[in-house]
């Protein structure tokens, strides 16, 4: 180790670049020492970080991609080439490595199946987001960079989803990547309906159950019968119980599910029937014509016939 004790001798000084109080694992950084007198080819350098000493012969010292091992106190001091005179060591300067903040995607909602035509927002939280620009990507590709957490996808659409956190002063990334949301984008489903019993005596009760075929959540259901909404629709729950008014009803009960804001429907179920009393010609007739009528446009609920 050298000592350096004589006046007059010139002084070292160290610099760090970036000028930043938090590097991140990954980044690179540049030590800078200058010789306050004569040139820097004048001098040979030596680095020293924590009293471990590397010679070079030049003056500046680059970590390209700095880690948690990278961690201590820097000093330098300058050889003379030709009188070979030491310069006074620098002062200390400390490079403190920060392990890049783990971001987190989610998807809100988070439902199993999304469906085309469906709004869905990913939201990516990284600790300590000051001062920050979060980064949405599908398959790797930037699709999203502002400085709010979340990416608002309307519709929704098919893709490997990550995100991470930029530095908004040079927009060197800030955080680690996150994991990987995969939105696979289905068909528009439509509801089913059946209807238990099919044949009732006057006075019974029927229950009307509605679901949807893909294995889905979040749903709410709505019920009607020849156009008409029945009262009580728009809940969670998937059955509708009633008890016909008449001995017979000559109108198709359909339903549909939705959910989500704004509402998300699926298409119409097919129209059911359930009949109490005697079957009439008159309504074996109508019964084949509203299952005609529907076969021929099934966006729609059935019509009432009267």
């Amino acid at each position: 180790m050298l000592v350096l004790c004589c006046a007059g001798r010139a002084k070292a000084v160290l610099t760090i670049h970036p000028k930043s109080s938090q590097i991140f694992s990954g980044e690179s950084v540049t030590f800078r020492c200058n010789i306050q007198r004569g040139k820097v080819t004048d001098w040979e350098y030596t680095w020293r970080k924590d009293d471990v000493d590397s010679i070079s012969r030049k003056h500046e010292y680059e970590i390209s991609e700095v880690n948690i091992s990278d961690n201590g106190d820097y000093r330098c001091l300058g050889t003379h080439i030709d009188q070979k005179k030491h310069s006074k060591s620098s002062d200390a300067v400390s490079l403190t490595v920060t392990e890049r903040p783990v971001a987190v995607l989610t998807l809100q909602p988070n439902w199993p199946q999304i469906f085309r035509g469906e709004t869905v927002t990913l939201r990516c939280d990284i600790q300590g987001g000051e001062e920050i620009e979060y980064a949405f990507y599908n398959s790797g590709k930037s699709v999203y960079t502002k400085t709010e957490p979340e990416y608002r996808i309307s519709p929704a659409m098919n893709g490997l989803y990550t995100c991470e956190g930029l530095q908004k002063r040079n927009g060197l990334k800030h955080s680690q990547t996150s994991n990987a949301i995969q939105l696979t984008v289905l068909d528009k489903p439509q509801a089913v309906l059946s209807v238990s019993p099919q044949w009732l005596n006057p006075g019974d009760s029927v229950t009307l159950s509605c679901g949807v075929k893909e294995t889905s959540t979040g749903w709410r259901f709505f019920w009607s019968y020849s156009v008409e909404p029945l009262s009580g629709s728009g809940t969670s729950e998937d059955s509708y119980t009633l008890i016909p008014a008449g001995p017979s009803h000559t109108g198709g009960y359909v339903c549909r599910a939705g959910r989500g804001d704004p509402v998300y429907d699926t298409l119409y179920s097919e129209p059911q029937f359930f009949w109490s009393g005697v079957i009439t010609p008159h309504v074996q007739y109508y019964l084949y014509i509203m299952l005609h009528r529907w076969h021929s446009d099934p966006g729609e609920p059935c019509l009432s016939h009267n």
